[in-house]
Parts: C-alpha cells; structure tokens; sequence
C-alpha cells in the first residue's frame, strides 16, 4: 500500500474543490437558468482554494479552471452536452 500520508491535506482539498466545480458546472449547464450561476460557481470553486493549497496543490485549481473553461467553450459549440431548448 503506498502511503498516503505524504501527501498533503491541501492537495485532497485541491482536487475536491475541482471534482466539485465540474459537479456543478455539468448539473448547471443542463437548465437555462442556471447555466450561467454554474460556470461562476464551477470557475470560482476551482479558483478559491489557490491561497490556502499548497505549491503543489495550487496547480490543481489553476489546471481545474483551464478544464471547466474548455467545457465551457465545447458546450457552446454543442460538441459536449446537448441543451434542449
């Protein structure tokens, strides 16, 4: 078993913040309504947690946001989910 206690609690914290912000983004894209609060929380969830991970775990964020932004771009060309209207 490898061992997980060397890597840092902030890290976990990093990519939880980023598994949840792509949670989000992809429930919120589905209605109208919220799909425009989705990407605010999904961009903010994956950016907010930058000052309290660590150097190794500020780069999850920052590649989370890169992520969520390409979703962004491929759901407008509707190459990724398909909105009904």
């Amino acid at each position: 078993m490898p061992d997980f206690s060397l890597i840092p609690i902030n890290l976990y914290i990093g990519v939880f913040s980023l598994l949840l912000a792509v949670f989000f983004y992809v429930a919120a894209v589905k209605s109208e309504f919220l799909r425009w609060f989705g990407i605010a929380a999904g961009i903010g969830l994956s950016m907010c947690f930058i000052s309290i991970v660590s150097v190794v775990g500020a780069y999850v964020p920052i590649i989370g946001f890169y992520l969520i932004w390409a979703l962004h771009m491929m759901n407008l060309k509707g190459r990724l989910f398909a909105v009904k209207s």
